[in-house]
């Protein structure tokens, strides 16, 4: 293994540059100061007898791997990323696969089970659907007709995991078991833990169990698991619908070139390029999903173009809500990282005012009004988010959390923040009382502090001055010396142990915001996501059909 240090202000850059050649990077965090050590060491009674470690506390935060990036500035591309596990049998003589593949950037998990062909175009057709980064194979127990699909549809720079049997790559009942007793869908009240509802319906199908279970466990390697699992964000996928829609297979994707081109294997000049007029990540995300299967039922598609007309016929209001969504962040993949309580505080107030934007552009919508058409009843549907936005609107100062990247309640928020804060002022009180007495003693009006790397509060004093024997002189120029002393050293010391332990109140408050936050993930966030993501594909549309000359609205 090769090690290597880099600043952690350009870590998003060099861990681009390692995962674009197919490197996996572990990245190590410091989890203390050396100030924080020595204070845990004498707090901590069981450790004073033992022999000092002189090394600070360093942990294995997570690995990094081109189909497993969280960090939205690590990801390349608004699209989906997957990372998919595979395990392929035979049912009755027929093919079978159970298939789990996850966008670990959102925290959205699929699965799926189903008996293929001859040809395995079941098979052929997710893999051209979702092209996976990141494949998860059980080692000599997958076909060779597999393998060629696989590796006649998916990228050169596709990362290829084989697993052994058992082990690494589990079966159905090690894959229930450790899901049983890992506590991965245990809620923050203490209430029972209850599998999501799709993958309680899953529990009985073994090949999509085993799949799953050999994604947990390749998940668990890299330190992800309990992050993504947790979100309970599971959805049944299957690669051909015939509930409405329009079956392309996975030949046609191919050789129509819906999403990738024969040429280089990139998506220029396909289909959805040309079509993809998206604003928003997540409305690029869903559109990709429209394009996968599109509608053939007369009624839903003529309702889809009526949308289309409509938000033609007032261009301002399209415009007004184009130019609203284009500020839009990727609302998706951040509440993901507050779940997981590792969101920067500048994003977190971008997600806070992307709500408050949608609440907004929703009303813009609303103006269309009356009937009972698609934009309607997506706004019927719309959950009110009137009081969780109204809470966030005085529960801290965003324009330090932006400017100085750091979540500080206001005032009767968080009562340790405010006590925290309190002492470190009285501690400043107490250095400015002990600076005046020496001004006073020592009759000199020009007495100041002065901080000297992180030998901080020294009394500065001019050269003329005489000062007390039990002075100690820590630093000078031609025209000063700068001096501690025993009470100004104690001070000191206890300012540092104070701003020590309020740096992670900090954290800790900032990770209780995430969870008062992540409280409504499930039953509004995630569902004002998915619900603002069609109107902004209707937008689209409409943006799409006033470019072009067409007798009838393009959709």
């Amino acid at each position: 293994m090769r090690m290597v240090g880099v600043p952690e202000s350009s870590l998003d850059m060099w861990v681009n540059q390692f995962v674009a050649k197919g490197y996996k990077v572990a990245r190590v965090d410091q989890m203390e100061s050396a100030l924080g050590k020595e204070m845990r060491e004498r707090d901590d009674t069981a450790a004073k007898s033992k022999k000092a470690d002189k090394i600070i506390r360093r942990e294995l935060a997570c690995i990094l791997t081109g189909g497993t990036l969280v960090d939205g500035s690590m990801l390349q591309d608004d699209l989906a990323t997957y990372c998919a596990s595979i395990k392929e049998s035979t049912i009755d003589g027929k093919p079978a696969f159970g298939i789990t593949f996850v966008d670990c950037a959102t925290g959205q998990f699929f699965i799926s089970e189903f008996e293929d062909d001859v040809d395995l175009t079941k098979f052929e057709t997710f893999v051209a659907q979702t092209s996976p980064r990141e494949l998860i194979l059980e080692k000599s127990r997958i076909s060779i007709k597999a393998l060629r699909i696989l590796k006649n549809n998916t990228s050169p720079m596709t990362i290829w995991n084989y697993l052994k049997s058992g082990s690494e790559f589990w079966d159905a009942d090690m894959s229930r078991r450790e899901l049983d007793t890992s506590g991965y869908f245990v809620k923050d009240d203490g209430g029972a833990e209850a599998w999501p509802h799709a993958l309680a319906q899953a529990r009985d199908k073994n090949l999509l169990m085993a799949a799953l279970g050999a994604l947990v466990q390749y998940l668990r390697m890299l330190k992800l698991e309990t992050d993504l699992l947790s979100q309970g964000n599971f959805e049944w996928y299957t690669p051909i619908r015939r509930n409405g829609t329009l079956v392309l297979d996975g030949q046609t994707l191919i050789n129509l070139e819906v999403f990738s081109n024969t040429v280089n294997g990139g998506p220029e000049g396909t289909l959805f390029a040309l079509l993809n007029r998206c604003v928003t990540p997540f409305g690029k995300r869903l559109f990709r999903q429209w394009v996968c299967h599109p509608l053939c039922d007369i009624m839903r598609i003529n309702e889809r173009l009526d949308a289309v007309d409509m938000l033609n016929t007032d261009r301002g209001v399209r415009e007004q809500f184009t130019s609203q969504m284009t500020k839009m962040p990727d609302l998706e993949r951040l509440i993901s990282r507050i779940h997981a309580a590792s969101c920067k505080p500048e994003d977190f107030v971008r997600v806070l005012e992307g709500f408050e934007q949608i609440e907004y552009t929703m009303g813009l919508l609303g103006s269309f009004g009356g009937g009972n058409g698609l934009v309607d009843r997506l706004l019927s549907s719309m959950p009110n988010l009137n009081d969780p936005l109204s809470y966030w609107k005085t529960a801290f100062d965003r324009k330090k959390a932006k400017d100085e990247k750091i979540l500080i309640p206001q005032r009767g928020i968080e009562e340790d923040f405010d006590n925290s804060q309190d002492r470190i002022e009285e501690i400043k009180q107490e250095l400015q009382a002990v600076l005046g007495r020496k001004k006073a003693e020592l009759k000199c009006k020009t007495l100041k502090f002065t901080d000297v790397g992180k030998e901080i509060y020294q009394v500065e004093a001019p050269k003329s001055v005489k000062v007390p024997s039990n002075w100690r002189q820590m630093s000078a120029t031609s025209s000063v010396k700068r001096y501690y002393f025993e009470e100004l050293t104690d001070l000191v010391r206890e300012l540092q142990e104070a701003e020590e332990t309020h740096s992670q109140i900090v954290k800790e408050v900032a990770a209780r915001f995430f969870r008062r936050f992540d409280a409504d993930y499930e039953t509004r966030h995630r569902h004002w996501v998915n619900q603002a993501a069609a109107p902004i594909s209707s937008i689209k549309n409409a943006v799409l059909s006033s470019s072009r000359s067409c007798a009838i609205p393009v959709c």
